[in-house]
């Protein structure tokens, strides 16, 4: 079994990944000793050396893609296994990215399509995992008021808006994004934003937002255009589709965003990831996912969270989840805002449907989506391709 050197940063799943990697018998390292700089840190470099070296590590592991990480495991020559969950994951244009120490796993089939066009060698698709037993525990230990329709999510009414954050940017560069936006809403499956923004559009909204990584990356305009573009999407379709529910259904939404521009919805604060999340999900009588839209194929861990609490699942359509998963069977898909309406009145009031299609959708992630199932793939992976 290997010793293995986890860096965490706080991220949601680094209790459970940490748990689930002893569960398999590896000898587990902890550091979580933050770099200054996330390309090059002397002081971190230096500690996290020393922790390889006096204990002997085979391999490191992190959530998401750390460029000195990356260089301090290319150095020591051991393989460095960076398991991607967030989208964009921006370190991922880092010039770091080509060492062959890199084993890069990642969640989105498109982002991987992307790695493997810029010749990254050893990158790889891994769908997330979820820790099912735990969180059904925690769903039944905790009690929770029942819930008709729950949300849980941000708004993004803040800073990560990156669009509506441009100041004193008018002109036809902005309108043409505006119609970019516009085509892309509702519209799932298909890239509207790259196929219809002019080039003379994308290098305007990448200068005006100062979209620029700097000289240690090799970013696209085009990417970086698309990542601010796509999160005014998900601001608006949010926006659009949680109003309309609203007005229709008791709907609660889980938040810490401002919610005072949606004066129908009820808004239950933040919800705790490990210890709360896991109790709406299972006391939701359908359970809403609204995709990130920088997540363009991939299934996003909030989907499989609500299935491995046993809740049902009711998300825009995407790729990889009517990969996995069968609809009407397993989890409910909709196609536009007004097909999610349809679906919310019918599982309403379709009882005995919607509680076994959460059940079947609880059985499939417990089967092809735990912990040790992924984590054993992603290790044969690496340990096969480290000795080629």
């Amino acid at each position: 079994m290997a010793r293995i050197l986890l860096y965490h940063w706080n991220e949601l799943n680094d209790k459970l990944l940490t748990e689930n990697l002893q569960a398999l018998g590896h000898e587990v390292f902890l550091m979580d000793k933050k770099p200054v700089n996330y390309d090059i840190d002397g002081d971190f470099s230096m500690a996290m050396m020393m922790k390889i070296h006096q204990n002997r590590l085979s391999m490191c592991i992190s959530f998401n893609y750390i460029p000195v990480i990356a260089s301090i495991c290319g150095a020591v020559g051991i393989p460095y296994v960076s398991w991607v969950y967030d989208s964009p994951n921006l370190t991922l244009f880092s010039k770091t990215v080509y060492l062959e120490s890199n084993f890069i796993f990642t969640f989105d089939r498109k982002v991987l399509a992307d790695l493997r066009a810029r010749g990254i060698k050893h990158s790889y698709h891994m769908p997330l995992a979820v820790d099912s037993a735990y969180f059904e525990e925690i769903a039944e230990k905790r009690a929770w008021k029942r819930q008709e329709v729950s949300f849980v999510g941000s708004l993004y009414t803040n800073q990560f808006n990156y669009f509506d954050n441009i100041a004193e940017w008018n002109g036809e560069a902005r309108e043409e994004c505006l119609k970019a936006i516009e085509k892309q809403k509702f519209s799932y499956g298909k890239d509207e934003i790259r196929e219809s923004l002019p080039a003379e559009a994308v290098q305007k909204l990448v200068d005006a937002a100062d979209l620029k990584l700097g000289i240690k990356y090799e970013e696209e305009a085009a990417d970086m255009a698309a990542m601010a573009l796509q999160k005014k999407v998900t601001v608006e379709e949010r926006r659009e589709l949680l109003t309309a529910i609203a007005q229709e259904f008791a709907l609660t939404v889980y938040t810490d965003s401002d919610t005072s521009g949606f004066p129908d919805l009820q808004n239950g604060g933040r919800v705790d990831y490990l210890t709360e999340m896991p109790a709406v999900f299972a006391n939701s009588r359908i359970n809403l996912n609204i995709t990130l839209r920088s997540i363009e194929s991939g299934i996003p861990l909030r989907a499989l969270d609500i299935l491995a609490c046993g809740g049902f699942l009711l998300s825009n359509y995407q790729p990889e989840l009517a990969e996995y998963f069968e609809e009407g069977k397993e989890l409910a898909l909709f196609y536009d805002k007004e097909d999610c309406l349809d679906k919310i009145r019918y599982y309403l009031t379709h009882e005995a449907r919607r509680e076994a299609i959460a059940r079947a959708g609880q059985k499939k992630v417990k089967e092809q989506f735990s912990y040790a199932k992924k984590l054993k793939e992603m290790l044969a992976i690496t340990e096969e391709n480290s000795k080629a």
